[in-house]
């Protein structure tokens, strides 16, 4: 709500230590893929966007200050502004995004409470 977050709601929260940002970070930025040029490609996008996993930037007093939503089902995010991105976006790189949040021990939106699942 607003900046505030309801903790309550949450099913589960991992906190990053700096290395696992320095590997999340890597992932965004140096990872990515050439676009393709206006009527050059073939795409869909899948219109399920449940997004049940994030990314929440906190300051110092545990105020949010940015986020990132994730829907791993459909690969599609959406940012809380113009000022935080994942880079590039291609279906390899939510794979490792993914793959990070498994490692991480996140399982909700992962292996748990999906669509077709539990």
């Amino acid at each position: 709500m607003n900046d505030t977050v309801c903790y309550s709601k949450l099913i589960e929260i991992k906190k990053l230590t700096f290395s696992q940002v320095d590997k999340l970070s890597n992932i965004f930025y140096n990872y990515g893929y050439k676009k393709v040029s206006a009527g050059k490609g073939i795409g869909a996008i899948s219109l399920c966007y449940f997004p049940r996993n994030a990314i929440l930037f906190l300051d110092t007093t545990g105020t949010v200050f940015e986020y990132i939503e994730i829907c791993f089902e459909c690969n599609r995010t959406k940012e809380s502004s113009s000022k935080v991105s994942l880079g590039e976006m291609c279906s390899q790189k939510m794979k490792l995004v993914k793959d990070f949040f498994k490692v991480s021990g996140i399982e909700y939106g992962i292996t748990k409470g999906l669509m077709g699942g539990d």
